[in-house]
This record gives structure tokens, sequence and C-alpha cells, in this order.
């Protein structure tokens, strides 16, 4: 491959492209005017032609760099009209708070513990009676209720609910949901009360999409009429038609921790056995090259068809993709190169839809499958078995090392953890997983013989059984996963730069490779002890923005007392979600967490705390709640920030009879109107103050 690039048209002209979508996307989705990026096109081609035409060989580099900067521009242009709110008809660009409009669910309802959410399509905005085609995207929770959970897709509604932005990160390290959604092309949600929405009609979405979702439906209630039923009907739903709304945390924390996430996501494995079962039972077809086209063109249907009907997600359309050209080579009698064959598919995806590139399993399937291409036959090749059986065992076992060698820092960047058995959970759960696909066909296949659909759904539930009890105990072994791992962006690349150099060295051997992947990890090692001295050294005090919640840090060092509401502590979810990946960012080991109720007191390193009086390094706090009571002291006490918790009943003037303070920090336990009141007193007695729910986390270095 590193020998002959030339033969590999399909990675040349992947690269400029991901390099355009690259700039547009950090760029802010911004764009040039698409006059400019048009000259500037023809401009580009036109020199990289008639350097083609002119040029002695050694110079047509010049030729190479001027198409590079066209498919980049390109990439970029591309990025462009892919992006929603850059559109004049995108609807946030007239929409105002009390407008009607109506949508377009494009995808079907999923239930949630509170509500009902949707994916729509805002198609018009009324301004004073008079209707205005829209485009772009929304979420909409609506309240859960018979009537809507019975929304299809495809209905279209009238609404009268206020369409919001949907909010940017409020903590440090906090997942970014805002840019999560913006990926998505979704800048805006709303929350649509029973008396806010009607349903105007029905079937408006595509046939194709419509059918595909129908058929799903119907494929869910047969395994509900096989009895199918709780973790067992989760993952089996999971696993055969890309149905996830039943797996809960529970599941997806035992599955994530044993290493077997991947096998929750419809992909490349999923696709494969429908493509060998189906390949099998056509067998009979590969006598004549007529027929052998024929049964390659219904492959080709029934693969992209359960592409559509588990939802075309990013790692599903991949894997359809390189089926595709493997379909493609069978019929014109041509062997596929995997190396193109996987280009030409990420070429095509991000022609169809460039932001896929930013969706996390697009990029760990891509990075899987190329690391299974370069390294699966070497690390085979260390061991070759006699015994049938072991010669299995040992290909599953380097195949799963193969693509934990390219994913393995993106999934440290993404997750923060590494599951330590993967190995162990991949020769027991990719087999079990097969099997599960294998009999819940036959449960969907056999339906209309309800005995014998019945029959295999019981296999299905047996095997289920066991791959959960399997990938639960594996999950709960010790040390069963590193956690708290952090990489930043710069190391998570560095870490790629070592990886593929090294890849690239024991393929040509030329020394410059392996001084790249030298020079790489010197910069990783160093970027690391930089970020443990300054953790070492670090002090800090952070309110954080926890909703209806008190959440206060005072950190020294790699320790930190961590003060919160009692039932925050056991609210796994919004700690994960707001405040643990700060912890890991920080390097934070040491946890002593207390309710902001406890009175005790106790010293952590340089942190004092005594009631609700905490002192870190030559900082004062005072946390002021409901028990707060206006005493007359001969003498004030002198502190940086006082932090109003749970909405006491006071006046500003109140605290200043005790406390001479330097800010005033209002937390989420408060309401927002008793927030701004309060920061009016505060603006007239000279005193700065601070709203969280407002403002975000309040990060103060000390």
């Amino acid at each position: 491959m590193l020998n002959s690039f030339h033969q590999y048209p399909f990675v040349r002209l992947l690269l400029p492209l991901i390099a355009g979508i690259a700039v547009a996307s950090i760029g802010g989705r911004a764009s040039l005017p698409p006059g400019y990026v048009l000259a500037s096109l023809i401009v580009v081609i036109a020199l990289a032609l008639l350097s083609w035409r002119y040029l002695n060989w050694r110079k047509r580099w010049i030729f190479g760099c001027g198409l590079f900067l066209a498919i980049m521009m390109c990439g970029y242009e591309l990025t462009r009209l892919k992006t929603e709110k850059l559109h004049n008809t995108f609807f946030g660009k007239c929409y105002q708070f009390g407008d009607l409009w109506t949508a377009r669910l494009t995808e079907p309802i999923q239930e949630k513990d509170n509500s009902n959410k949707a994916v729509v399509m805002v198609t018009g905005i009324n301004k004073k009676g008079r209707w205005v085609t829209t485009r772009g995207k929304a979420i909409v929770y609506f309240w859960k209720d018979t009537l809507s959970s019975a929304l299809r897709y495809g209905d279209c509604l009238m609404l009268n609910a206020k369409l919001s932005n949907v909010k940017p990160p409020y903590n440090p390290w906090q997942f970014d949901y805002q840019n999560y959604l913006a990926n998505k092309g979704v800048y805006h949600q709303a929350f649509a009360y029973r008396q806010s929405w009607q349903r105007l009609k029905s079937g408006e979405g595509s046939p194709l999409y419509a059918f595909a979702y129908r058929l799903r439906d119907k494929f869910l209630r047969i395994f509900e009429q096989n009895g199918i039923r709780d973790k067992e009907y989760a993952v089996g739903s999971a696993l055969i038609l890309g149905y996830t709304d039943k797996l809960d945390a529970d599941l997806m924390k035992e599955y994530s921790g044993s290493g077997a996430m991947h096998i929750l996501s419809v992909s490349g494995l999923h696709v494969g056995v429908i493509y060998l079962v189906l390949n099998y039972l056509l067998f009979f077809m590969n006598k004549r090259r007529s027929t052998r086209i024929i049964k390659e063109l219904m492959l080709f249907a029934c693969i992209w068809y359960y592409a559509l009907l588990t939802g075309l997600s990013p790692a599903v359309l991949r894997a359809t993709t390189m089926f595709s050209f493997v379909i493609m080579g069978n019929i014109l009698n041509r062997h596929a190169n995997i190396y193109n064959s996987l280009a030409a598919s990420a070429f095509f995806l991000l022609l169809v839809n460039p932001w896929f590139i930013t969706d996390v399993g697009f990029q760990l399937s891509y990075l899987a499958v190329a690391g299974i291409a370069m390294l699966q036959r070497n690390i085979y090749n260390l061991w070759l078995p006699e015994n049938r059986l072991l010669d299995q065992i040992w290909q599953l076992i380097a195949v799963s090392i193969a693509a934990q060698m390219t994913t393995f820092p993106l999934s440290l960047f993404y997750f923060h953890q590494f599951p330590n058995y993967f190995l162990i959970t991949n020769l027991i759960a990719i087999p079990l997983s097969s099997l599960v696909i294998y009999s819940g066909m036959l449960v969907l296949l056999t339906s209309p013989i309800a005995w014998l659909s019945h029959f295999f759904s019981h296999l299905m539930v047996w095997l289920l059984t066991a791959l959960n009890f399997t990938v639960k105990y594996i999950e709960e072994l010790p040390f069963a996963m590193f956690q708290h791992i952090f990489i930043s962006r710069v190391e998570m690349f560095l870490c790629y730069l070592i990886i593929f150099s090294l890849i690239v060295y024991f393929r040509v051997f030329q020394k410059v490779y392996f001084r790249l992947a030298l020079a790489g990890l010197f910069v990783l090692v160093i970027s690391f002890f930089v970020r443990t001295v300054q953790q070492t050294n670090q002090q800090k005090f952070i309110v954080y923005s926890v909703k209806k919640s008190s959440a206060f840090d005072f950190i020294d060092g790699k320790q930190h007392l961590f003060l919160t509401d009692t039932s925050l502590f056991s609210d796994d979810k919004a700690l994960s979600f707001n405040i643990q990946n700060n912890w890991f960012a920080l390097g934070l080991r040491k946890h002593y967490a207390l309710p902001v109720s406890d009175h005790q007191q106790l010293t952590i390193g340089h942190i004092f705390k005594k009631g609700h009086f905490v002192q870190l390094g030559n900082q004062r706090f005072v946390v002021i709640d409901p028990s707060f009571h206006k005493v007359a002291i001969p003498c004030k006490l002198k502190v940086n920030y006082l932090i109003i918790s749970h909405s006491p009943e006071l006046k500003i003037s109140d605290l200043l009879h005790q406390y001479d303070p330097g800010m005033l920090i209002f937390d989420s336990s408060n309401p927002l109107y008793k927030i701004k009141k309060w920061q009016q007193q505060c603006q007239y007695l000279g005193l700065p103050s601070y709203s969280v729910p407002e403002s975000g986390a309040f990060v103060k270095d000390i």
C-alpha cells in the first residue's frame, strides 16, 4: 500500500475532502461567498490542468497540489451547503416567540422517562397571519400521554410551543450537547404540552422510510408476542433491529465496562452476518453468470434495506457501502482492495453528508476496520496454530487486538475509560451475539408458524440471557476497567501519530517513520508531565451549574472537598453528565464528598471546613442557606465569597451585618426570580455578584 499509493485513488481523494470539511467545521460553520469559492475553484483546476499539460513529469506534483486544493475547496463548500442554519429559509432566522409553526416528524417517537422525544422538520412559521415556508430541524419533547405516544414518522403538526436555542455546556468539560446536536443539523428545541399542539395530517414522509419503520414496529411486536421481555428484549431489539429506546443506564454501563458496547450498535458485524446468511441461502444461483448477477443485486437490495430498517446510522452506512463495493466487484469479476473500498465508502458518505465526520460511531468504525486491514494479518502470523478450534480463536483475538489498537486513543478521548478484559469479552460476546442475530432472524422468518417461531424465541432468550450474564460478570470482575483517564485532543492526535508511524515503519523499515514515532512519544510525555505538574499545584474553587441543586468543589492539588445536596449523591447520571468529566480533566484522585448541610469540622491539605465556613489557601468562603439568621455582632467577618444556596428568606443588606464579602454567588438551587431580585440589591449596594443558573459554573483559580 505504502509503496504504491497511486493504486488507491479514493485514498488520495478522501484526504483533501476531509481537510476541506475540517476547515469548514473548525471555522464555526462560516463560509466564503459562493461566487468567490466557485471562481477560486475554476482558477485552481485551470492551473492544475495547465501544469499537467505543459510541465515535465518531475513537476507534475504541481498538478497534484492543484487537485488537492480543488477537492479541499469542494469539501469546504459542500459542508457549507449541508449546514442548515446558513440557508436563507432556515426557520431560526424568522421565528419569534409566540409564532405558530408547523413541523413534520422525521423519525419515530423515542420514549423517554418523562416525555416523548421527536426530531422534526420545521416546515412553516406563521408571521402575522401569513405562512412562511421554512426548513431546519428541531427536537420537540412532548408531554408523555397516549396522544403523543401515538405519533408516527411523517405526521404533520401545528404547534404553539416556544422554540429555544439548545443550551451550551454550563460546566467545565461537560458534554457539549449543543455542539453534538449542531453536527446533526439541530439548533433548537421545544417542550410541547398537550394543549400546545395538534396533528394536521399523517403519511407525509418518505414512503420507503415509512414502510421500513412500520416493518420494524411489526418485528418488535413479534418479539413481544413471543414472550421476549425486559433486558432480553432491550438487547435483542438493539442487536437485530437497531432499536435502542429500551436500553437503560445499567445495561449500557455493563456493556461499556466489559468492552462489548460495539455489539449494541448495529454496524459491520451485523451487516456482515446478514450478507453471509443471504449469500449462503442463495448458493444455488451461482451456477450461471446471469443468475449470479441477479443474486448479487438481490444481496445489494437486502443489505441496503436492512440498513434502512435499522435507522441508517453512520456505522451501518459505512458497512453497507463497503459491502456494496464488494458486491460490485463480484459483478465485475474484480477483487476489491480493502483500503480503496474503505476510502471509497467514506468518500461517498461524506459527499452525502459531510457532518458524518463528526459522528463518534463513524470515526470508531472506520478506524476499527482500518486497524483490522493493516494489522490483523501481521498479528495472526505471529502464531499459526494447527488445531482448527485454536486457529479460529486466534483469528478472533487478532481481529480484536488490531481493532483495539487503532480505536483506543479515540475511546480514551471520548469515554475516559479502557476495558481491560476486551479480549475475553469478544471471545464470548461476538459468537453469542452472532447466534442471537441468527436466532432472531429465524423468529421473524417463521412468525407465520406460531409454534416454530415460539421455539426459536426460547432459543433467542436463552442466548440473550447468556450474553447479558457474561457481560455483567466480566464487568464486575476486579480491575475490569481503567477509569478516569483523560487525554486532550492534541494528545489523542499524538497517539495516532505514534501508532501509524510505527505501522508504516514496520511495513517499509525506513528510519524516518521510527524517528517520527519517537518525536511524537517525546512530545506526548512532555504534555503528560506538564499537566501532572499543573494538577499537583492547582487550587480551584468551582460552583457547578446543576439544575435545582447545590454543588461546590474546593480543590487542592489532586484532592478535593465536594459539597452537594444529598439527592445529587445518588444521581449517577447527573454527576456523570455535569461534573465527573471535569474531575478527570483535573486529575482528581482523592474525593471527600459531604452534604452541604453537614456541619462537621475537617481539614484536607490546605482546605479547612467548619460548619458553613470553608477556607482554601488564603480564600474564605461561607455558604448561606435557609438556616441563616440575622445576628448583630461587634466585628464583621471578612470573606472572599458568599454562596447563596437553597433560596433563604433574606435581604442582601441582612448579610452585611455579619459579613464583609468580596463577591456574592447565587447557585442553581435558587429560583431565577429571587436571583434577579438579589442582584438588583447587590447593584444598589455596589457588590459584585454572579448567577450560576444564568451564566454557568463559577470557576476561580486561587
